[in-house]
């Protein structure tokens, strides 16, 4: 099917959904054809009993719609609210009504309260048949208990005896029982109708493809100031194996970039290289295969995107590219869309100038605005997430045959069960260089063994093996606090802890599931701190949306799932908590790293539920006392109690045994004025 292609700016109008005309004959009111009337010079003409509520009325809406409701003068107020949330800034957030949630998020994707004084809106969860589906607390009360009990009198603070969501059998869509959607994506019911459609229902427009904004629209990309602790890295151990190393650098301009990356260096901030960079960079542009872990925040992406600019400059080559497909220099894979995005990003900031060409592929974007931005100029650099890039693999649009560069961003990720496959095709694929005539760059912050073992199928026999500080390390400059909270009690003690701050703004929430991100964030909104969410399940242009109201402090407070967890660059992340530990510790310093990059300070909070994360006892006191915090002793307990700890790791294990290890301290040179 050929995709309807908008620009954000026409998203609102294409997804509006039309708003039928209220008529009122007698004792029934119906829709009416006729959808250029005023619908409030009708609703004037309707009988209001005592109570303020329509008599004899059966008010219907297309696809949930409308929400009409009173205002404070009784008076009928009819909200459109439309499927697409993109752009939209008069559409409610998550809205408190009579005891119950109105989900649907606004242009800022936050979580708003508003106030209904009609007890009995159609739109109160509740269906008037006996549908099967339960109201939606309900539901979030089962999955999650630690939740439970909060919603059971309805979040209703003005004393009326309103019942809660939950107690409601339908979903509230129709009469029926329950009202399911059909194929074309409109709600009916199981009344004595059967399934057919309303004859009147209006059939709904197709979602229009999302269309991101240009990176070379973004005049506001900026990256992390380094902070007061960027000294500390000069105390960094970096061990380095492999034949013939090259040497690494002390500063940008001893490293032999080319003047053009060293003036957008100079114009990002950047002055002085952190340890991998120093490392990196001449290793890269020496033209060895590397891999590499440092610690989070430690400016890995510059690591290898500025030696990789400064190789294509220094050897241009000639684009091949035409109608149909393209062939890409460079390759870079990372597993998050907003990863891909930022590292795009980054690569766009420093190719400031040349001619070289940025391309960007992941997931929820339109596939033919995607394909046309990269076959129209040719690309030398190509981001993408696996699926895409397989996709496009697959149609023929990119092909292989003139990689030079092949770049593995948390590879540790990529090269597990879960993505292991996909990019298996694409450096399987029959158009794709052979190992000997490409370079193949891995980094992560976490290299397990086995991880490695992998990774050295598609590496030179002569690869370098870098390892700034402890492999799988938590970065120091994070101070770490461990409680013991049981699953009941951790929403109290997020709320608790919250508190506690002197200011919560930059505070990023880490939970397991998509809707208890969701149901977390509705929840400290109510509470008037103001949250977004973000994970799998959400529209590409809300995930887009939340990160960019979270980076720009129009939110608070940031509720994720793993989505969020990995490379994510944010200015001013002050606060990390773990409502939910993940199941690896690998996961878990990826995610404190979220704060205290650069040398900024930062706090991880950790919820520590002993009878669901007794397992991560023994890797989780290792990495606290390789970052020197304080271990509780409730930890120790857990740890003795499993019967199967995990064995400590080493603190460099690279897996190779016949090659030569050599260990640095690093010592920048002090800051130059450019």
């Amino acid at each position: 099917m050929e995709e309807n292609i908008v620009s954000p700016s026409n998203a609102n109008e294409i997804n509006q959904a039309p708003v039928g005309e209220w008529k009122n004959n007698e004792n029934n009111t119906s829709y009416n054809d006729n959808y250029d009337q005023n619908v409030t010079e009708t609703l004037n003409n309707t009988t209001l009993n005592d109570n303020s509520v329509f008599e004899n009325t059966n008010i219907k809406t297309p696809d949930n719609n409308c929400d009409s409701s009173f205002n404070e003068n009784n008076t009928w107020v009819n909200q459109t609210e439309q499927k697409s949330h993109f752009g939209n800034t008069n559409n409610p957030g998550y809205r408190k009504g009579q005891g119950r949630f109105n989900k649907s998020h606004n242009g800022n994707n936050s979580y708003e309260k508003s106030w209904s004084n009609n007890p009995t809106s159609n739109n109160n969860g509740r269906g008037r048949g006996r549908g099967r589906g339960r109201g939606i607390i309900k539901r979030f009360d089962e999955e999650n208990e630690s939740f439970r009990g909060e919603y059971d009198s309805g979040l209703n603070n003005q004393g009326d005896n309103t019942a809660p969501s939950h107690r409601g059998r339908g979903r509230g869509h129709n009469r029926g029982r329950g009202g399911r959607r059909d194929q074309s994506g409109g709600w009916h019911g199981n009344s004595e109708e059967g399934h057919k459609k309303h004859e009147n229902d209006k059939p709904t427009i197709p979602k229009a493809a999302y269309i991101p904004p240009d990176i070379e629209n973004e005049e506001s990309i900026s990256g992390i100031e380094a902070g007061l602790n960027f000294d500390k890295y000069k105390t960094i151990e970096v061990k380095v194996s492999g034949t013939n190393p090259p040497q690494s650098i002390t500063s940008f301009n001893s490293s032999g970039l080319s003047t053009i990356l060293l003036d957008n260096l100079s114009n990002c901030n950047f002055s002085t290289p952190t340890p991998v960079q120093n490392y990196a960079i001449p290793i890269i542009i020496d033209g060895r295969d590397l891999m590499a872990s440092a610690q989070t925040g430690s400016g890995k992406t510059a690591a290898y995107v500025l030696p990789i600019l400064h190789n294509l400059l220094k050897q241009p080559l000639q684009l091949v590219f035409d109608e149909h497909h393209c062939e890409p220099h460079v390759v870079i894979i990372a597993p998050t869309r907003e990863l891909v995005a930022q590292i795009s990003e980054c690569v766009w900031k420093f190719s400031k100038g040349t001619d070289i060409r940025n391309g960007l592929l992941y997931g929820g974007t339109s596939v033919s605005y995607q394909k046309s931005k990269i076959l129209q100029r040719g690309v030398h650099i190509l981001t993408s997430t696996p699926g895409r890039l397989n996709d496009f693999v697959e149609k023929g649009i990119v092909t292989f045959s003139s990689v030079k560069f092949f770049v593995l961003d948390e590879a540790d990720r990529m090269l597990d069960m879960g993505f292991k496959p996909e990019i298996e095709r694409v450096l399987t694929h029959s158009t794709m260089t052979p190992i000997e005539s490409r370079q193949t760059i891995m980094f992560s912050a976490t290299f397990a063994s086995e991880i490695q073992h992998m990774a050295t199928t598609y590496l030179k026999p002569d690869y370098i093996f870098v390892a700034v500080g402890e492999i799988g390390g938590a970065c120091k400059d994070v101070v770490q606090t461990v409680m013991e909270v049981t699953k009941f009690k951790k929403k109290n003690t997020l709320l608790d802890e919250i508190k506690k701050m002197e200011n919560c703004q930059g505070t990023i929430v880490f939970v397991e599931r998509k809707k208890v991100a969701d149901y977390t964030a509705a929840y400290l909104s109510e509470l008037d701190y103001p949250t977004t969410s973000i994970h799998g399940a959400r529209e590409q242009p809300e995930r887009e949306q939340a990160l960019r109201d979270f980076k720009t402090n129009k939110m608070k407070i940031l509720v994720a799932t793993a989505v969020a967890a990995r490379g994510l660059d944010i200015k001013g992340v002050n606060y990390v908590v773990n409502f939910d530990l993940p199941k690896t510790i690998d996961e878990y310093v990826h995610r404190i790293g979220r704060t205290g990059r650069l040398g900024n300070a930062g706090k991880a909070i950790s919820f520590f539920d002993p009878e669901c994360d007794g397992l991560l006892a023994p890797e989780l006191i290792r990495i606290l006392k390789q970052a020197d915090q304080e271990v509780p002793s409730f930890l120790n307990d857990a740890s003795e109690r499993i019967l199967l700890a995990s064995p400590a790791m080493d603190d460099f294990n690279d897996i190779r045994k016949n090659v030569e290890v050599t260990s640095n301290l690093v010592a920048t040179e002090e800051e130059e004025e450019w």
